[in-house]
């Protein structure tokens, strides 16, 4: 998982339970993080037809996510992304935050 995404967590309050999703072309990594430590990380394959419900049914068949607080999203396949969003905001009432490099420059991070 990257570690970008881990010092992000910190600026979160503390306890927070924060879901992150790294979507590439093949493989979505997906990791379920706490007060900046990893407690659970799986990996799935990027499927551009799944729906939101199917991500979800995936997911809470991986782990059981319940409070969960924010939603951290880099992503290289927008259509995947997409379904990603949909299910954070209908199943957990989460808008994520969608890491690009505008927010990457917020933290101090530059890409060359």
């Amino acid at each position: 998982m990257c570690l970008f995404r881990i010092q992000i967590c910190k600026y979160f309050m503390k306890d927070s339970m924060i879901l992150s999703f790294e979507i590439g072309n093949s493989n979505i990594k997906i990791a379920l993080i706490r007060d900046s430590e990893i407690l659970k990380v799986f990996r799935i394959s990027s499927t551009q037809e799944r729906t939101e419900d199917e991500y979800y049914a995936i997911l809470t068949s991986l782990f059981s996510v319940q409070n969960i607080s924010y939603a951290i999203i880099s992503s290289v396949v927008p259509r995947v992304e997409s379904s990603i969003i949909l299910m954070l905001e209908k199943h957990f009432r989460v808008t994520p935050i969608v890491l690009n490099e505008d927010m990457l420059s917020m933290f101090g991070v530059s890409i060359e």
